[in-house]
Formats: structure tokens, C-alpha cells, sequence
């Protein structure tokens, strides 16, 4: 196939552009500064669009200004891929991502038919996917509401390892929260199935069946390096370092690969101690 792979130079994109060239798919990676101005010409002449474009949600505090910049970058950049593939003789079909807080901050189980959240981050998703649908008029789309991607270079990961190394690791917040995770492997090769697979449509959870507590998953971390989980971030602490973005940590979201699981797609990596030690 010839894919088309949008913010193909970050750390989601560059994964998956090695596995799809690994199996013989034809790549081209475009950003804003090498290719906006022909995408149109470039879409008529592939047969997917993935994208994976987006600042940093992690990166800066959430100022007023930070939330325009984070909506732009995916909202807008969604919405003009969408006028792209619109003009199109034959349309490819939109892999767009998400993310589990679309739902919010949940303690009970949230599968994809259940409706956005409240927070900041379900406001961005929600508004993120709905741009992306509007080329279901036209062409077969896919929604990818991804979990903490594990891997031990990128995402959230590393930030998580230093305490541990230093033999101060533990909990971030109350460690009741749920959090929703998935093996980096598992989660390439979600996009991979939702590109090539015609009957992919819709949001789907990409997060491993495993739910964990955040206080699972830090004992679980530490057991896997060999070191104690026997500190705790308090909420405050983290509110004060990080503003509302602690929120997302502290609250954490519950959430089910329901149409995976009922899908052809397998995971290699279900169980978070499997995981672990894989990534480690």
C-alpha cells in the first residue's frame, strides 16, 4: 500500500514507518514545513493517511495559550488532511489518533461507546475526532484512542524510570487512579491493522485488556528493575510542579479495548509484567 504518514518524524511516527516499510509498504512522511501545500496531489496517489501530528500534551503548562496551541495543532491539522482527502478522485482512508482522555477522568470501565468526558483533555480528543469523522462522508476512518504508550526511550516511560534508578520510586498521586497502558509494539501494530483492514471503522481503545492501578503498575515497574515502589508523589506536589496537567496523572482514566478484543487484532503483550520486562 502507499501510505502517507503525517508528523512522521516523532516518536509514534518513526516506529511505525520502520514496521510499514518492514512489510513492504511505500512511505512518505510529510509535515508542515515539506508537504501541506501538495497534499492534496500526494493523497490522490495513496491509499492511507495516517495521522499522528500533535505538540506535546506533557511538554508546558496549560496556560490559556498553550490550550490554543495544543487544539491547532491537532484540530487544525486534522481539518486541513480532511479538505486534502476530500479532493481526492478516489479518497484513501483518514487513520487518525486520539487518546484515552477523551473520556476523561473515570474510575468505572469506558469503552468506546461511551461518550467524551469533561476535562480539558476530553474537550481537545472530542473536538480532535470529530474533525477527523467529518471524512467519513467520503472515505473509511479510523479514530485511535491510544493509552500511555510503553516504551523505554519515548512517551512517558523514561520519566518514570529515574526515580526507580535512584532507589526513590513509588506511587504518583493517590495510586487508586487507573492506568490505562499498552506495549509500544501493540500499539504500531494497531495502527498497522486499522490501516490495512477494510472493516476497521470508528474509535478504537488502543490499551492492553490489563487494567492496572497506578499503584499496580509502580510495583510492578519496580519489580521488573529490582527496585522498591515505597515513596508517593502527593496530588498536591504535583499540582503545584505540573498546574492542571497533573490531573491527567492523578486521576487517570479506566478504560477497555472492548472492539479490539472483539476484533481480529491480538495483543503480544496483555500482561503489564510481560510488558516491562520486554521494553526494559
Amino acid at each position: 500500500m502507499r501510505i502517507i504518514i503525517i508528523g512522521g518524524s516523532g516518536f509514534i511516527g518513526t516506529h511505525l514507518a520502520t514496521r510499514l516499510e518492514s512489510n513492504s509498504h511505500t512511505i512518505h512522511n510529510v509535515s508542515h514545513s515539506n508537504g501541506f501545500a501538495n497534499l492534496a496531489e500526494l493523497c490522490e496517489h495513496s491509499d492511507a493517511v495516517v495521522n499522528v501530528a500533535g505538540q506535546d500534551i506533557a511538554k508546558e503548562r496549560w496556560t490559556a495559550a498553550r490550550k490554543k496551541e495544543l487544539i491547532a495543532s491537532r484540530v487544525n491539522t486534522t481539518r486541513t488532511i480532511v479538505e486534502a482527502i476530500s479532493r481526492c478522485s478516489v479518497p484513501p482512508a483518514l487513520i487518525s489518533m486520539s487518546a484515552t482522555g477523551y473520556y476523561g477522568n473515570t474510575m468505572a470501565p469506558s469503552n468506546e461507546g461511551m461518550g467524551a468526558g469533561r476535562t480539558f483533555l476530553a474537550q481537545l480528543c472530542e473536538a480532535w475526532e470529530a474533525e477527523a469523522m467529518k471524512a467519513s462522508a467520503f472515505t473509511r476512518v479510523v479514530t485511535l484512542r491510544m493509552g500511555v504508550i510503553l516504551d523505554a526511550h519515548g512517551g512517558a516511560l523514561p520519566k518514570l524510570l529515574l526515580p526507580f534508578r535512584l532507589f526513590v520510586g513509588g506511587s504518583i498521586g493517590w495510586g487508586k487512579q487507573y492506568f490505562s497502558w499498552v506495549h509500544r509494539d501493540d500499539a504500531i501494530r494497531a495502527i498497522e491493522w486499522a490501516i490495512v483492514n477494510p472493516d476497521a471503522f470508528g474509535p478504537y481503545n488502543v490499551v492492553a485488556p490489563e487494567a492496572v492501578r497506578m499503584k499496580q503498575f509502580v510495583k510492578t515497574l519496580g519489580k521488573v528493575m529490582h527496585r522498591p515502589a515505597l515513596f508517593t508523589v502527593p496530588p498536591l506536589m504535583l499540582r503545584l510542579i505540573l498546574g492542571k496537567r497533573a490531573d491527567a496523572i492523578t486521576e487517570g482514566q479506566y478504560v477497555v479495548p472492548m472492539r479490539l478484543m472483539g476484533s481480529t487484532f491480538y495483543f503480544n503483550f496483555p500482561n503489564l509484567e510481560d510488558a516491562l520486562r520486554d521494553v526494559l
